[in-house]
């Protein structure tokens, strides 16, 4: 006889928490490709399309690999808030 598996009360609490790092996920992984890609960065845009770590690798690129912000230090803030504009843009 075949019977569904019965998850009971967990069920609901396994799909809502399913959704959240599904959100979760496609949120970080979505601004670190929008980065990667803007900057021209292909073998970063193609790792993270292909490596899933629940926002983990994508967080670490975007904080950590996405700019080079030696130069300008409001420049880390301007990209991770993807406000990045050259200074020409701003006047």
């Amino acid at each position: 006889m075949g019977m569904a598996p019965h998850f009971g009360f967990a069920g609901p609490i396994v799909i809502i928490a399913l959704l959240i790092i599904l959100v979760w996920s496609f949120f970080w992984k979505g601004k670190a490709l929008w980065i990667a890609a803007r900057h021209g960065q292909i073998a970063w845009f193609i790792i993270l399309l292909l490596v899933n770590t629940l926002g983990i690798l994508e967080i670490v690129y975007i904080y950590f690999f996405a700019c080079d912000c030696s130069k300008d230090p409001n420049d880390h803030a301007r990209h991770i808030h993807g406000h990045a504009h050259s200074h020409s843009d701003q006047q």
